[in-house]
């Protein structure tokens, strides 16, 4: 964790920035939207945002910010899925979930599941597939990969704490005010706190 770090500051600096500009609304859900130009979501809301944008929609992946003359780009959690095949003692029973593993993650499937419900395959076959490459979600969200890490376990109390600092920049707790040496006080106890949940 990195948090309390030039990295961190410049990214708490740009998280205030944008809460205090006029055209930026604190929300999380798309379906709650109204009067939006953009918004940041995930590929779970692409239908909803097409709904809502209609002609207009597209998609992109996070922009860089620029903070004290540095430009950075935006990252974030990936959440990825996984299927595994618990050991079983029965060879046979093993034998069985190891194939309804195989049939779940094949291109078949995946495509089908694609075609139902616009999720991203995790087969390498079906992602290359030509209704799989032009889904403008999927798309935007492989140009982010890079710039992103698994989300991990994280528990609850992280998205409690993170909202917490969250509310804090919108309602002016923590601004552009605050010294550097201040908003790094900030970002120690988060990461302090943080850091307590592993222990």
């Amino acid at each position: 964790m990195d948090y309390a770090s030039d990295k961190g500051l410049a990214a708490l600096k740009a998280m205030i920035n944008l809460a205090s500009s006029p055209a930026f609304k604190n929300g999380s859900s798309i379906d709650n939207g109204t009067n939006i130009g953009a918004i940041v979501d995930g590929t779970w809301d692409a239908a909803a945002a097409q709904a809502l944008f209609g002609d207009n929609y597209a998609a992109a992946k996070l922009p860089t910010f620029t903070v004290d003359g540095k430009s950075y780009q935006m990252g974030g959690f990936s959440g990825n899925k996984l299927l595994g095949v618990k050991p079983q003692t029965d060879a046979a029973k093993l034998k069985v979930c190891q194939e309804l593993a195989k049939y779940l993650t094949s291109e078949e499937v995946q495509l089908a599941r694609f075609n139902a419900v616009e999720w991203g395959p995790s087969n390498l076959k079906a992602q290359q597939a030509s209704e799989v490459q032009s889904n403008a979600a999927l798309k935007a969200l492989a140009e982010q990969m890079p710039n992103m890490q698994p989300q991990g376990q994280y528990p609850g109390d992280y998205w409690t704490l993170g909202t917490s600092l969250g509310d804090d920049i919108i309602n002016g707790t923590v601004s552009a005010s605050s010294s550097d040496d201040a908003l790094m006080e900030v970002l120690n106890k988060f990461q302090s706190t943080c850091e307590s949940y592993v222990q």
